[in-house]
């Protein structure tokens, strides 16, 4: 989520001073205040005049990045390598355009809307930049390699853990590597890997290669962990997590009738399937958030997996799912579902490698119901905890265009099983 919408949705402003201040005093171990300011049109064009106390970051919340009044060359490469490409086709022109404008030292002052001023200054700031995230804050210096990641002020720590549980397997994976880690488990300090996200390459080159690089990955991961369980069990157990989620403090979604004909709705299918076929689904620890923003390639051609904070136990189709559905952009999902259901090929051609035990289950059309049954409540799962802090005052966009592609998800589901 870019800060334009983090803005909408939360006290963006109140977070990044905390975080920041909290942070940069422990790991600098000097007292520092950052304070953020909203900019009007007359400072914007008298930016490089007007002196401030302290190190001064300039925000543009369409790109996400916040960066210093003295900008080097190596962060206007980044804005370029990172944000001139974009997958949308009616957005290209219009993209390269503001990209350019946005990464050229004397235009990028009047496209920022916000300053983050740092006191007091922070050494070597010349090529640093700072990201926002859903959960979490990035700092990245680019000449020296180095990135951090900081949870948010009051944020769910077990986002932290997730990603650190994972980072600190055993083996040779393709994550950054980890140096360091707050004693409190709030941030970590990592390698800064110069790569571009599968969404952000040029889209003029395939991606197939670099996929599948991703899915062999995928699968030699998931074989760490592969469990069987009760369909019926598993499924109690999401119910139960989902009815947990939305009674929980700060919950913004309000049609509790509509989420429990959902639920009943699923029992009732749940029913229908376990007459006809196996009672079994098979689980794995898998990443959780599995799509292309997550999947980063390197000048190498290196594939790397990143942000790990939704790792969990789930259905071992589960990431092949969300990598194939694009379920993290639910409109359109009900018939994504629809044809996979009906033409299981249809789906499985996405993916250019898959792990058998998710494949040969999905294959099954007596098990392909209860599959996809299952994984949307994953997913319902999913969005309630994304938008279960007390903090945010609107639910994001994806949760509210997912419970309108229930319904006809289940009604696709309902007339295969007949």
């Amino acid at each position: 989520m870019k800060i334009e919408q983090l803005l909408q949705r939360e006290p963006f402003g109140d977070i990044i001073e905390n975080t920041l201040s909290q942070f940069l005093t422990t790991y600098l171990k000097t007292p520092y205040r950052c304070t953020w300011k909203k900019l009007g049109i007359l400072k914007r064009i008298t930016a490089n005049s007007v002196s401030y106390d302290g190190e001064v970051f300039f925000c543009n919340p369409y790109l996400n990045i916040l960066f210093p009044k003295n900008a080097g060359p190596l962060i206007f490469d980044f804005v370029r390598d990172n944000y001139l490409h974009t997958p949308f086709r009616h957005r290209r022109l219009i993209q390269k355009l503001y990209v350019n404008f946005a990464s050229h030292p004397y235009t990028s002052l009047l496209l920022a809307t916000n300053i983050l001023n740092i006191h007091p200054k922070l050494p070597d700031s010349r090529d640093i930049v700072i990201l926002g995230g859903n959960n979490r804050i990035r700092i990245i210096d680019l000449r020296k390699m180095r990135t951090w990641d900081i949870l948010k002020t009051s944020f769910d720590q077990s986002y932290m853990a997730a990603e650190l549980a994972a980072r600190n397997q055993p083996g040779e994976w393709p994550f950054p590597k980890l140096h360091s880690v707050g004693e409190d488990g709030t941030w970590f300090e990592s390698e800064y890997i110069p790569a571009v996200s599968l969404n952000r390459i040029d889209y003029k080159d395939s991606d197939t290669h670099l996929v599948k690089q991703a899915l062999q990955f995928l699968g030699e991961w998931l074989n760490l962990s592969v469990a069987v369980s009760s369909v019926k069990e598993y499924a109690e157990c999401l119910i139960a997590q989902i009815e947990s989620a939305y009674k929980g403090k700060g919950h913004r979604v309000t049609d509790s009738e509509l989420l429990q004909q959902f639920i009943d709705g699923m029992r009732e299918l749940l029913k229908i399937h376990l007459e006809n076929a196996s009672s079994e689904i098979i689980l794995a620890h898998g990443h959780g958030d599995f799509q292309h923003g997550n999947i980063l390639v390197d000048t190498g051609g290196k594939v790397w997996v990143i942000d790990w904070e939704h790792a969990g136990q789930r259905q071992i189709a589960y990431d092949y799912l969300v990598f194939a559905l694009k379920s993290r952009f639910p409109y359109g999902l009900s018939l994504r579902i629809k044809v996979a259901l009906e033409n299981p090929d249809a789906l499985l051609s996405k993916l250019p490698t898959v792990h058998e035990k998710f494949q040969t289950p999905f294959m099954d059309e007596r098990r392909r119901p209860v599959i996809l049954l299952v994984f949307l409540f994953e997913e319902l799962l999913w969005n309630f905890r994304e938008n279960a802090n007390p903090l945010f005052s609107r639910t994001s966009g994806a949760l509210p265009q997912l419970m309108a592609e229930i319904s006809p998800c289940l009604q696709s589901i309902r007339s295969f099983l007949k």
